[in-house]
């Protein structure tokens, strides 16, 4: 006859026994806490605030059916950029390539891939992001908010950005920061206060390279790229792809979206085209 569980064998109390189920009932309450408390840190204070990261993937959540494709690959940009410079010093860190990766492919995209078919690395990434974010109360904090504004004047190299990039981010986090204070996640516009401004690049042509621009005159690579267009499926329209882009400086969006009407073309002068619309081709992805 086995013993009761807590008996010992000889009517006394199986200490072992009761230490292991008391053990096994604490790492079931911790774990429990921790699935609620996900995405959460704690405040000097003692208090509980959601964390930027768990924050963001709400906004996303919320933002991600009122936009357009172009827009939502803008704003995962832009949250990965936010969410890398809200992120504390801890043991651990992956690279930020790996960060960036996990990031913009796993943690912002809507829905959400299921992380157990994830790479090993990407959830390991996305779990310590999840532990190393800092609090959203933090963006009240003026050298913190800073440090935020900063990084969406940058590209991933620490170049500065086109000032239409930066103008993007800064718009998702101005956005992401009413929609905080909407939901009263946030007690006051932590932007409100910092003088910030776009960060204007000058663009300059290094004079070894002049050699590999598009000229009017002699042999020129993009008179070339639409002569050998024309030997393919589609020959004519990549031609005037490709002039309309060389001649006039159309953008392949812009130029893309151009049909005959919206040509004025004389036989022997310039002529011009109406721009009545664009066609930007965004990745599935």
């Amino acid at each position: 006859m086995k013993p009761r569980r807590g008996l010992a064998a000889g009517g006394g109390v199986d200490v072992r026994a009761l230490a292991d189920e008391l053990g096994a009932s604490l790492v079931r309450a911790v774990r429990e806490a921790a699935a609620d408390d996900f995405g959460r840190v704690r405040s000097g204070r003692g208090a509980t605030t959601i964390s930027w990261y768990a924050f963001a993937l709400e906004y996303l959540k919320v933002r991600w059916v009122q936009v357009s494709v172009k827009t939502r690959n803008e704003a995962n940009d832009a949250l990965c950029s936010i969410t890398m410079a809200m992120l504390r010093r801890a043991r651990g860190r992956p690279d930020d390539e790996l960060l960036r990766r996990a990031l913009r492919n796993w943690a912002f995209v809507i829905p959400r891939p299921d992380a157990r078919t994830a790479p090993t690395e990407v959830w390991l990434a996305l779990d310590w992001v999840a532990r190393a974010s800092r609090p959203l109360d933090d963006l009240l904090d003026l050298v913190v908010m800073r440090g935020v504004l900063q990084a969406l004047r940058l590209k991933q190299d620490g170049t500065i950005a086109a000032a239409e990039t930066q103008w993007r981010k800064c718009t998702t986090l101005v956005n992401s920061v009413r929609y905080a204070i909407e939901v009263g996640r946030l007690r006051a516009d932590p932007v409100a206060n910092v003088s910030w401004r776009i960060t204007e690049t000058v663009q300059q042509v290094d004079p070894p390279g002049w050699s590999s621009i598009p000229r009017r005159r002699g042999t020129c690579s993009a008179r070339s790229s639409a002569s050998a267009a024309t030997s393919g499926r589609g020959g004519g329209r990549l031609v005037g792809l490709f002039a309309g882009m060389y001649y006039a400086g159309l953008r392949p969006a812009e130029a893309v979206a151009v049909s005959r009407p919206d040509c004025d073309l004389p036989a022997a002068e310039w002529g011009s085209v109406v721009l009545h619309a664009t066609r930007p081709s965004v990745g599935k992805k």
